[in-house]
C-alpha cells in the first residue's frame, strides 16, 4: 500500500471521528437543552427534589464534561500529531536544502576540475610543454579563486612525473605525488572525479578537500584544493529554530565539519564512545531517525551529499517539542471557549491546503511548459547548427574535389606556356588558363559568399599603391575586353595620393566584379573604369569608383533583383552569360562592410554605370602619376606575357611532400627552371626521415595523406631532438579553401598556406618570402634553359588502340594529358605499378576497419581511374568513397572485392599491353616527369 493511500485512509478515518464528535456534541446540546426543559417544568410542577435536581446536575456535569474531555484529548492529540508531523517536513526540508548547497558547492569544484583538467589534456595531447601547462594552472588558479571565492586553493597536477602546483608551492625533496591520497583517489576513479577525505594543509594551517582526475593517458592528474570554510561557515549556521546543532561526516564516519571545529577530523564513534549514532545515519542515508546520547533522546536529520557524505542535524526532543507543548497546554486551556472555531479553522485549514496543492500543480503545469519549450529551442538551433555544419561540409568538399583536378590542369598548362614554341598551342593554352580561372572565380563567388554569410569574412585595412592596384585590374580585365573587341577606357585622377590605407584586396574585389559583370554583358562599344578624388579631410580620402559600360542594360522593373544572391536578370537574353548571380550581391555586402554602398543606374539596350564612394587613409600624399597607369608590353599573342623565372637558387634545397606523385610532378616542373634542388617524399614518414639527416631551406606540405597527415608530421619535425629543421619554414599546401581554412592551419604552426591549384608565380612568390637572401641570384645573374634538348620525339600510339578495346576511354584520357601520347603511357604505367600495394593498403583497411585511410586511398584511385579513362572503376571507386566518409562498413564490404578485382583485372591487362612485369614489385620511388594530377 503506497503512503499516499494511507494518508487518505488516515484523513478519513480523522474526519470520521470528527464528525462522530460533532454529533456527540449535538447530542450533548439536545440533551442539555431536554434536560433543561424537564427542570423547567419539575420546577413548575414542584415535583422534583433538591437532591434529584443536584444529582441531576452532577450527571449532565459529568456526561459534559466527559463529552467534553473526549474531545479535548482528540482534538489535541490531532493538533500533536499534526504540529510535529510539519515541524519534521520543515526540518527535513531546511536540511534537504543546506544539502543541496553544499552538493552545489562541492558540484561547483567538480565542474571547474572537468573544465581545468580537460583543457590540460587537450594541451598535452596537443604536446604543450609542462611549462605551459603549468602557466596555465597558475592562470586558472588566479581566475578561479578571483571569479568564486578564496576558498578555491588552486590547481596542482602531476605530468610526466613532473609535480606542478598553481600557487607556485615548492614540494620537499620526498614529496611523491603517486604516494599521495589525492592521486590514488583519481587512480581509482578511473577518469572520473574523486573526492579525497579532508587533511591540514601544512602551507595555510585549513582543513582541505581534494578533488582529483586522471588525464586520458591514465597516468597524468589534475587536482584542486578547496578550503572548508565555507562548508565549516555553512555548518556553524545550521540550527532548528535555534536548537541543535549540525555536522557533515563520510560514510566511515570521519566528522568533515562540526560545530565544533575542535572536532573536525574525528571519527564519530570516538566522539558518541560507540557505532549507534553512525548506524543509525548509514540505514537512514536520507530522513529522519531517533537515537538516545548522554541520557537525550535526540531526533536526528540526514541527507546525503554526492553518495559520500551526510549532512546530519541533531536536535533534542525537549527542545524540538517545547513549542509545540506549550502551544498544546494553552490550546487545552481555551479549548472549552473556541471548541467550535476548530472546526472553522479546519475546514478553513483543508480549504487552504487544497488551493496550495491547486497552486503547487500550476507550478508544476507552468514548470513543464518552459521546459517543452525549452527543448523545443534546443532541437531547433540543434536542426540550424546541423544544416550550417552540412553546408560547411559541402563548401569543403566541393573546394578540395574541384581545385583538385584544377591544379593538375592549371599546372601543367602552365608549363606547356612556358615550354612551347607553337604559337597555336599557346593559344589553346590560354584558353584553358582563361575558362580554369573562370572556375576558379565560380568556386571563390560561392566561398565568399558563404564567408559573408557565416559573418567570417573580415575586412584587413593595409598600406597599399594605387598604381599597383590599377595595374592588377589593367591586366586582368584588358584580355577579356579585347577577346570581345571591346574599347577598355582607364580614367585616373592624377591628384590621388599614391599609397592609401585600406582593404585593398576587397576594394580590387568589387571593383573587379563591376568591370567583370560590364565586359560579360557588352557585346559592342567600351567598357570604362574611372577613378576619381573626391575630396580629402582629416588625412582621409573619399575615393570615388565608377564603372560605365555600352552593353545590354537593365529593365527598370528588373532593377530591384539586381542585388539579390543567385538572381539572373533578362534569363533568357542572357542564358549563355557564364556565371553564379552571386557577384552583385557580393559587392554589395563588402561594400557594406567597408561603410559604403553601390549606386546603379542603368537604360535598357544603352548600358549601366556603376559606381561608389569609399573612404581611405592616406600614408603617402604625393600625387600619382597617369603615365604610370598604362598597361604592360613585352607580351606574346592575345596579350599574354611570356614566362621568366623570377629568382634562382641553384645553392638552396627545398623538401616537397604529398602522397600523390602527380602533385609532386607538378610542383616539380613548375619550379624546373629555378634550379632550385628538390627532394620529394611520399609520406609523412619518409619526411620525418629526410629531416631527421639534413637541412632543408624550405618545406612544401601536402595536408591530406594517409598515415601521419601534414599538421601531425609538421609537429614531428618540430619535436625532433636536436633536428636540422625545428626552424625550417613549413608551407601547408592545401585544396581546402574554405572560410577559416587558413587561420587554422597556421594556428597549427605552418609558416605560411598555399591553396590549390597553385600557379608558378604564386609558388615563386612564396619561395622568395622564405627563401635565405644569400642563396637566390636575381637580375643578370638569371640561367636559362634550353628547352629544345629536353623534348622527346613521339613514341608509336599502337598501345593507344589496344587500352581502347579495354574498355577504355582513350580520349577523355588524352585530353587530361594534352593529346601528349608519351605523357599517357607514363600515366599509365604507373597507374599499373601502383595497383600491387593499393590493393594490399585498401584491403588491410577493409580488415582493421579503418575507414579514415580506406577514404584516402579509394579517393586515389578514383581520381586515377578517372584519369586513364576508366570511369566506371572511377565512379564505383567514387561510391566506395562516399560509403567510408560516413563510415558504412555493409555497404564497403559488399562492393570491395568488385572494385579491387576490376581494378586488378583492368591493370593486368594494360601491363600486358605496355609489357610491363607486375611481378618485379618496383619500389622506385622516382617521380614520373610528365604525369599531370
Amino acid at each position: 500500500m503506497s503512503l499516499a493511500t494511507v494518508l487518505n485512509m488516515r484523513n478519513l478515518f480523522n474526519i470520521l471521528l470528527f464528525g462522530v464528535l460533532v454529533v456527540l456534541v449535538i447530542i450533548l446540546l439536545v440533551l442539555l437543552y431536554a434536560i433543561a426543559m424537564h427542570y423547567r417544568r419539575k420546577n413548575a410542577t414542584g415535583k422534583i427534589s433538591d437532591r434529584k435536581r443536584r444529582f441531576n446536575f452532577a450527571f449532565t456535569l459529568t456526561v459534559t464534561f466527559l463529552l467534553m474531555l473526549f474531545a479535548v484529548v482528540y482534538t489535541s492529540r490531532l493538533f500533536y500529531q499534526e504540529s510535529v508531523s510539519t515541524l519534521y517536513g520543515e526540518c527535513e526540508d531546511k536540511v534537504s536544502k543546506i544539502a543541496d548547497s553544499l552538493s552545489t558547492y562541492l558540484n561547483t569544484s567538480e565542474a571547474v576540475l572537468w573544465v581545468t583538467g580537460d583543457s590540460a589534456d587537450q594541451m598535452y595531447q596537443d604536446g604543450a610543454s609542462t611549462e605551459i601547462i603549468h602557466d596555465y594552472l597558475r592562470s586558472e588558479t588566479y581566475s578561479q579563486q578571483v571569479k568564486f571565492d578564496e576558498n578555491f586553493m588552486g590547481f596542482y597536477a602531476v605530468i610526466d612525473d613532473v609535480f606542478m602546483s598553481g600557487i607556485d608551492w615548492i614540494a620537499p625533496d620526498d614529496y611523491n605525488p603517486y604516494e599521495r591520497d589525492w592521486y590514488k583517489a583519481a587512480v581509482k576513479a578511473d577518469g572520473d572525479v574523486a573526492i579525497v577525505e579532508p587533511y591540514l594543509d601544512a602551507q595555510s594551517g585549513d582543513i582541505i578537500i581534494s578533488f582529483a582526475k586522471l588525464l586520458s593517458d591514465k597516468k597524468n592528474s589534475v587536482s584542486l584544493d578547496v578550503s572548508l570554510n565555507h562548508i565549516q561557515e555553512t555548518v556553524e549556521e545550521i540550527n532548528i529554530n535555534g536548537n541543535g546543532y549540525g555536522m557533515v561526516i563520510d560514510k566511515n564516519g570521519g566528522i568533515i565539519a562540526h560545530k565544533d571545529p575542535s572536532l573536525n577530523g574525528q571519527n564519530c564513534s570516538e566522539v558518541f564512545n560507540d557505532d549507534a549514532f553512525l548506524n543509525a545515519v548509514l540505514n537512514t542515508r536520507n530522513g529522519r531517525t531517533e537515537a538516545v546520547i548522554d541520557g537525550y533522546k535526540y531526533t536526528i536529520f540526514v541527507n546525503e551529499v554526492l553518495n559520500q557524505w551526510y549532512t546530519v542535524v541533531l536536535v533534542k526532543n525537549m527542545e524540538l517539542f517545547s513549542e509545540t507543548k506549550v502551544q498544546l497546554i494553552v490550546n487545552v486551556g481555551v479549548y472549552l471557549i473556541i471548541f467550535f472555531l476548530i472546526t472553522f479553522f479546519y475546514y478553513m485549514s483543508y480549504m487552504n491546503e487544497q488551493s496550495a496543492n491547486q497552486m503547487m500543480e500550476e507550478l508544476v503545469i507552468s514548470k513543464q511548459k518552459q521546459e517543452y519549450e525549452a527543448k523545443v529551442l534546443k532541437l531547433e538551433k540543434s536542426a540550424a547548427d546541423d544544416a550550417n555544419k552540412a553546408k560547411s561540409r559541402f563548401l569543403a568538399d566541393m573546394s578540395h574535389e574541384i581545385r583538385t583536378p584544377i591544379n593538375a590542369v592549371l599546372g601543367m598548362n602552365e608549363m606547356i606556356l612556358r615550354e612551347t614554341e607553337s604559337e597555336s598551342i599557346k593559344e589553346y593554352s590560354q584558353n584553358i588558363r582563361s575558362s580554369g580561372r573562370a572556375l576558379l572565380s565560380l568556386i571563390n563567388s560561392i566561398l565568399d559568399f558563404s564567408k559573408i554569410e557565416d559573418g567570417k569574412m573580415e575586412i584587413v585595412p593595409v598600406d597599399y599603391s594605387v598604381v599597383d592596384m590599377i595595374h592588377y585590374l589593367q591586366n586582368s580585365i584588358a584580355e577579356r575586353a579585347a577577346a570581345k573587341s571591346l574599347a577598355f577606357i582607364v580614367d585616373v585622377d592624377p591628384s590621388i595620393p599614391r599609397t592609401l590605407h585600406g582593404d585593398d584586396m576587397r576594394v580590387s574585389q568589387v571593383i573587379m566584379n563591376l568591370l567583370t559583370n560590364a565586359v560579360k554583358y557588352t557585346k559592342a562599344g567600351e567598357v570604362r573604369l574611372t577613378v576619381k578624388n573626391s575630396g580629402i579631410s582629416d588625412k582621409d580620402l573619399l575615393l570615388y569608383v565608377e564603372v560605365k559600360d555600352t552593353g545590354v542594360g537593365i529593365k527598370e522593373e528588373d532593377m530591384p533583383k539586381l542585388f539579390e544572391s543567385f538572381e539572373r536578370l533578362d534569363k533568357e537574353k542572357n542564358r549563355n552569360i557564364e556565371g553564379t548571380g552571386l557577384g552583385m550581391s557580393i559587392v554589395t555586402r563588402l561594400l557594406s562592410m567597408m561603410n559604403s554602398h553601390l549606386s546603379a543606374t542603368s537604360k535598357y539596350g544603352e548600358g549601366s554605370t556603376f559606381s561608389f564612394v569609399i573612404k581611405q587613409g592616406i600614408v603617402d600624399e604625393t600625387p600619382i602619376d597617369d603615365t604610370f597607369i598604362k598597361l604592360s608590353e613585352g607580351s606574346t599573342s592575345k596579350g599574354e606575357k611570356a614566362y621568366h623565372e623570377s629568382f634562382t637558387a641553384p645553392d638552396a634545397r627545398i623538401l616537397i611532400v604529398d602522397d600523390t606523385k602527380m602533385n609532386l610532378n607538378v610542383a616539380k616542373n613548375l619550379l624546373k627552371k629555378t634550379l632550385l634542388n628538390i627532394e620529394t617524399a611520399l609520406s609523412g614518414d619518409e619526411a620525418l626521415s629526410l629531416c631527421a639527416s639534413k637541412k632543408y631551406d624550405v618545406i612544401l606540405m601536402d595536408q591530406r595523406m594517409p598515415g601521419l597527415d601534414g599538421t601531425q608530421t609538421l609537429h614531428l619535425i618540430k619535436e625532433q631532438f636536436e633536428g636540422y629543421n625545428i626552424d625550417t619554414p613549413v608551407i601547408c599546401l592545401t585544396a581546402d579553401a574554405i572560410s577559416g581554412a587558413r587561420d587554422r592551419y597556421l594556428a597549427e604552426g605552418f609558416s605560411d598556406y598555399l591553396t590549390k591549384p597553385i600557379e608558378g608565380s604564386e609558388l615563386e612568390k612564396m619561395l622568395l618570402k622564405y627563401l635565405p637572401e644569400g642563396k637566390i641570384v636575381k637580375g643578370e645573374n638569371q640561367i636559362t634553359f634550353d628547352l629544345e634538348s629536353e623534348k622527346e620525339s613521339p613514341k608509336e600510339d599502337s598501345f593507344i588502340i589496344k587500352i581502347k578495346e579495354l574498355g577504355v576511354d582513350t580520349d577523355t584520357a588524352l585530353s587530361f594529358c594534352q593529346n601528349d601520347e608519351d605523357m599517357y603511357k607514363n600515366v599509365l604505367s604507373e597507374y599499373i605499378k601502383e595497383m600491387p600495394e593499393r590493393t594490399d593498403k585498401l584491403n588491410s583497411c577493409l580488415e582493421n576497419s579503418d575507414w579514415n585511410n580506406y577514404a584516402v586511398y579509394v579517393h586515389s584511385l578514383k581520381s586515377t581511374s578517372k584519369m586513364i579513362g576508366a570511369s566506371e572503376l572511377s565512379e564505383k571507386a567514387l561510391k566506395l568513397e562516399e560509403a567510408a566518409n560516413r563510415e558504412d562498413a555493409d555497404f564497403i564490404k559488399e562492393n570491395h572485392a568488385e572494385v579491387s578485382d576490376g581494378y586488378k583485372d583492368l591493370a593486368t591487362k594494360m601491363a600486358k599491353v605496355l609489357d610491363i612485369d607486375l611481378s618485379a614489385n618496383d619500389k622506385d620511388d622516382d617521380i614520373m616527369e610528365f604525369l599531370p594530377e
